[in-house]
């Protein structure tokens, strides 16, 4: 029987494709993972890696093992998801990724509220425009745009509509004018996100550069919807923002060619099947549907 220590190791090793950034995971020495691997090697009776100057790649024998073995771990993460959900009180600490917009400009202001209802669940929230998988970053709850072709069993519950108009401070359009339609931008300051080659939160996100053809040039590139939101504050120029964020509130910014609609981003509220029990999951949904029905008006 293969020692099950040898296994662990040899999934990291095989996850990471390299023994240092495995150790690294892991907390110990490369050694001594080396030397796991060498006693599992012989006891197989199977060469698991070919070596490369790059790093570790997985020989078919190593592939065949690799699955089992992923499974094995799945299936162990999700029996100590369900070991913390046997106290009858809702707590314990619940990862959500989200698009760093969706963190910055939307959800950050519930957590307050979210908290003095659940003292109890310990969030960890991620903002990352870059996404891989919900394997690849171990959280329980994805928002995001809807996932295509996921190779996990994933529940994906539509949560809400984002709507992207124009917007711009007061003293821009002092200085440089009101639009009075989409030819007109080509004389305005417009404010989009990053560079081509920078992960974005969803596609067209910078939808109002192609309001006119030519495409438009960007005055400013920022790779942060709080950034834009921060630069348009400032008078420098017109910026897109969802109609439902709630920097919206207290801001100046008032809407630039309103009759203009931008992209609309649906928002899904994901998890993995195999936790839809999970307490903390379902509450954190619930609330999340409260506040959009609360605080969200119709489009305008």
């Amino acid at each position: 029987m293969m020692d099950w220590n040898k296994l662990k190791v040899f999934y990291y090793v095989a996850k990471h494709e390299n023994i240092s950034n495995a150790a690294k995971e892991l907390n110990v020495s490369q050694s001594s993972l080396s030397r796991h691997i060498l006693d599992l090697e012989y006891h197989s009776k199977f060469k698991l890696f070919k070596r490369k100057s790059t790093g570790l790649i997985l020989t078919n024998e190593g592939k065949v093992l690799f699955q089992t073995v992923k499974k094995m771990m799945d299936e162990l993460n999700t029996a100590q998801h369900l070991l913390r959900e046997i106290p009858s009180e809702i707590q314990g600490t619940l990862k959500v990724d989200a698009t760093s917009s969706l963190v910055n400009s939307w959800l950050v202001f519930y957590l307050g509220e979210f908290y003095a209802r659940y003292p109890e669940i310990n969030l960890r929230v991620i903002g990352d425009d870059h996404f891989t998988s919900i394997d690849e970053t171990q959280v329980e709850v994805v928002l995001r745009p809807y996932i295509e072709n996921d190779e996990q069993e994933l529940i994906q519950e539509y949560l809400m509509t984002w709507h992207l108009k124009l917007y711009a401070h007061p003293s821009y359009l002092v200085n440089y004018g009101i639009p009075q339609n989409t030819n007109d931008l080509e004389n305005h300051r417009l404010l989009s996100f990053g560079e081509e080659d920078i992960a974005k939160p969803y596609d067209e996100v910078n939808w109002l550069l192609s309001l006119t053809q030519p495409t438009l040039k960007p005055y400013i590139c920022i790779n942060s919807s709080f950034g834009l939101f921060t630069a348009a504050e400032a008078g420098l120029g017109i910026v897109s923002l969802s109609q439902e964020s709630p920097l919206l509130r207290s801001s100046r910014l008032v809407p630039v060619l309103p009759n203009i609609e931008g992209p609309q981003i649906d928002i899904y509220y994901i998890y993995p099947k195999a936790f839809s029990t999970y307490k903390r999951i379902r509450v954190f949904h619930e609330f999340l549907k409260e506040i959009i029905k609360r605080d969200h008006k119709p489009p305008q």
